[in-house]
């Protein structure tokens, strides 16, 4: 079902997926964390703490040997080897970022503070506010990147009128220090899910009323659907 979903989703954006899932995803490390419970233990990479991706399906991307010459050490689960983090994008976006990678754009809110650059998170309770849900095969579902990050280049928002939830942003300024190693699916009723607008803003701001509006009558039109 994932990798009939994921092509679905790639063929709604404009991307037509050839060949066998195989040749896209390394099966053999794929993770099912639907029922990971967290039990207070604390992993790391590149030193700095790992969350686990609760309640997501995870899928390996095939990237060995695909950076640094062959050089796999980026990979590792040690203090050598790149931090983990996620990225929430829409339907829209996934065809730009699996084409070309991931591009910087303009007018960033956090620019002063920390430069500008591409938005991540460790947290994928965070990143997962930035995957709209979309009904694919009768179900509705979100997809989210999970990246490895050179830990020297995160830096983390620190302005201090940031909201709690922006404080749990990672701005990575170069590109290239981003590599997507792991597409998590899961499913979540469009009804359950809460734009980044209304976590930073709340629901009775003056600019998300409009917003809101819309996508109530979204849910009824999924539920609909989904009937």
């Amino acid at each position: 079902y994932f990798f009939d979903a994921f092509k679905e989703t790639l063929d709604k954006a404009g991307i037509k997926v050839e060949g066998a899932a195989e040749d896209m995803f390394d099966f053999r490390f794929a993770q099912d964390f639907r029922q990971t419970r967290d039990d207070g233990r604390k992993m790391y990479r590149g030193g700095i703490e790992y969350h686990l991706p609760v309640g997501w399906k995870r899928f390996a991307v095939n990237v060995k040997g695909a950076y640094d010459d062959g050089d796999n050490a980026w990979l590792r689960e040690d203090e050598s080897g790149w931090a983990v983090a996620y990225h929430g994008t829409s339907k829209e976006g996934l065809p730009g970022i699996l084409n070309a990678g991931f591009r910087v754009g303009s007018r960033q809110k956090f620019e002063e503070v920390a430069g500008s650059g591409v938005y991540t998170t460790p947290v994928i309770d965070v990143a997962q506010h930035y995957s709209k849900p979309t009904v694919l095969r009768g179900r509705s579902v979100q997809i989210v990147l999970q990246l490895r990050v050179k830990p020297s280049a995160i830096n983390p928002v620190t302005d201090p009128k940031a909201h709690e939830f922006e404080k749990k942003y990672w701005v990575i300024n170069q590109p290239q220090h981003i590599r997507a190693y792991g597409v998590l699916i899961r499913e979540l009723p469009l009804g359950r899910w809460i734009p980044p607008e209304v976590m930073v803003y709340g629901r009775d701001h003056p600019g998300n009323r409009e917003m809101l509006t819309a996508l109530q009558k979204e849910i009824q039109e999924q539920e609909k659907q989904l009937r």
